[in-house]
């Protein structure tokens, strides 16, 4: 191999990346999430009015970027793999010797490079932190992440960038140009909107080519009549075509109907109940009042639920097969959405 092959392979010595360093974890999240997972308390004290939501407070479920630093500090592009030889690597626009990086994988290793008209620097890899929620950017919506990443009981890990919950697009929320434009960044082709009890569904998205679906769903102890357990089939047998993926639900703010359906979603795949409290209760840091598993409410959902089994992977599978599904329905959802 020749100088200027050594010189390829290694990366141009005079351009260099600076942060984050080789083999370094980097967190996905803001300090403040960080510290209520690693101890969860809050308190159930809120009203919760889940038709008429109320904003209040600071949003801190707004992602921040992982920046990447390099030098010198003119401008190029960063490029982004999973790979070590960069290949099929994503090409992110750096200025001022920084990029910045949204939507990462939670527990993913990455390789990533600057290009400048100076030549390409050795490729850098680094970690995400592997604790969940994987949130996302979509700019003008609150409360924005994928349901996977989380761990189950056995071992496996649901799949990331197959479903994300959020807010909704419209009325009381705006998604913007941006982030109509990120959100089919991330290759949704499925719109589940639960919204209509109360609250008037509304097609955010159309002509986009993305599929809108509409099904009401209540929350909480609510989802165990007749007709919602019908309406509860309905969703989960959208999980069964492939076809259908990646796939964003949402209610207004994400929190109380997407967050009862994505809880019996999880619990079936097998996600630990405290980890399924943990990703209720982290809606709390939205802009629309505190959630706790300790509220009248989600007390007596939980209640209702732990008569089907005893415990959550039992109880919500069995609800799910009250509703109507197949054994083997069920089980091809796991098979599609578990590692």
């Amino acid at each position: 191999m020749n100088n200027a092959e050594n010189q390829t392979a290694a990366g141009d010595a005079r351009i260099a990346i600076l942060s984050p360093v080789r083999g370094e974890t980097v967190p996905l999240m803001k300090q403040e999430l960080l510290d209520f997972i690693a101890k969860p308390e809050i308190e159930a004290d809120e009203r919760i009015d889940w038709l008429h939501l109320k904003e209040q407070g600071a949003d801190l479920t707004l992602p921040d970027p992982v920046v990447v630093t390099y030098r010198p500090a003119v401008r190029g592009t960063l490029l982004l793999s999973v790979y070590p030889d960069l290949r099929g690597a994503k090409e992110i626009p750096a200025a001022d010797g920084r990029a910045e990086l949204y939507d990462l994988l939670v527990g993913q290793t990455y390789w990533c490079a600057v290009r400048t008209d100076g030549g390409t620097s050795e490729a850098v890899p680094f970690t995400t932190s592997p604790q969940p929620p994987r949130w996302v950017r979509i700019d003008g919506c609150r409360n924005c992440r994928d349901i996977g990443g989380w761990r189950t009981a056995d071992g496996r890990r649901v799949k990331q960038g197959m479903i994300y919950r959020t807010s909704e697009l419209d009325k009381h929320v705006a998604i913007t140009e941006d982030g109509k434009k990120q959100l089919l960044a991330l290759g949704v082709r499925t719109e589940l909107d639960i919204r209509g009890l109360g609250d008037p569904a509304t097609e955010a998205m159309a002509g986009s080519g993305i599929r809108y679906r509409n099904v009401p769903l209540a929350a909480y102890g609510e989802i165990f009549t007749d007709e919602q357990k019908k309406r509860y089939a309905e969703t989960f047998r959208l999980l069964l075509d492939t076809d259908n993926y990646p796939i964003y639900t949402h209610c207004w703010g994400g929190i109380d109907r997407t967050g009862t359906w994505v809880f019996i979603l999880n619990g079936m795949l097998g996600v630990p109940e405290e980890d399924l409290a943990v990703d209720y209760e982290i809606s709390s840091f939205t802009c629309w009042g505190s959630r706790s598993r300790n509220h009248p409410l989600c007390r007596d959902f939980r209640e209702k639920l732990s008569a089907y089994g005893p415990d959550a992977r039992l109880a919500c599978t069995a609800f799910l097969l009250d509703c109507g599904l197949e054994d083997s329905e069920i089980e091809r959802i796991r098979e599609i959405l578990l590692t």
